[in-house]
């Protein structure tokens, strides 16, 4: 858990046991992203204001890529449903796969693994359309650098786990202090958190709307 304000590392929990001191599945654990990931696909395109808005239409259809070595990636909705035209920000609402998928093709999946590496993500990422509806394994605190980006209206922090250093009269030898830095634009992510209120109030997260309204 983190500051929304600052970035700051105010919890983290590595196991049901908080006396556990071994692996630490907060740090440690990867696993695939699935649909949370999602909305940085949205938030690459809105970022193009000129080519994308809320109601820019996508094709909720479904489609099959061949990869090189002959594998084919055929996305399904999780419904197995197929809503044909669909408006941006209902794909996201809802959690579309087919239209997700097919707005990450058309915007770049390069360009969606950019706005991450902008956020302050480290590791490797590799560029599979399947990367838009959470293919890729990532760890809880990673995931958590990545929704900092729109906790903090698009700017990457530089957060720490520790924040000073003191000696044993309390005299501070170091301190750690947060910086930012604007990697992605303000616009786009308002229009991302807008639509993300919209999926606990009415769409794919409605369980949780209703126990934390």
């Amino acid at each position: 858990m983190s500051d929304r304000f600052n970035g700051d590392i105010l919890a983290v929990i590595g196991d049901a046991n908080p006396s556990f001191d071994g692996f630490n599945r907060a740090i440690n654990a990867y696993r695939q992203t699935g649909s949370v990931i999602k909305p940085f696909v949205y938030l690459t395109a809105l970022e193009r204001p000129s080519q994308f808005s809320l109601i820019t239409e996508l094709d909720d259809r479904a489609f099959s890529l061949t990869a090189t070595d002959g594998s084919v990636w055929t996305p399904k909705n999780y419904d197995e449903q197929e809503y044909g035209p669909t408006a941006l920000s209902e794909a996201l609402v809802n959690s579309y796969n087919l239209s997700t998928a097919r707005l990450a093709l058309d915007v770049g999946v390069e360009k969606v693994i950019d706005v991450m590496y902008r956020s302050g993500f480290q590791r490797e990422l590799f560029a599979f359309p399947s990367l838009a509806l959470g293919a890729q394994e990532m760890s809880p605190y990673e995931l958590l650098r990545l929704y900092q980006l729109l906790a903090s209206n698009g700017q990457k922090l530089q957060n720490s786990i520790v924040k000073q250093v003191v000696d044993a009269q309390g005299q501070t030898l170091d301190r750690f202090a947060v910086t930012a830095e604007q990697v992605v634009s303000p616009q786009a992510v308002y229009l991302v958190n807008t639509l993300l209120q919209d999926v606990v109030t009415r769409g794919t997260a409605r369980s949780l709307g209703a126990k934390l309204p």
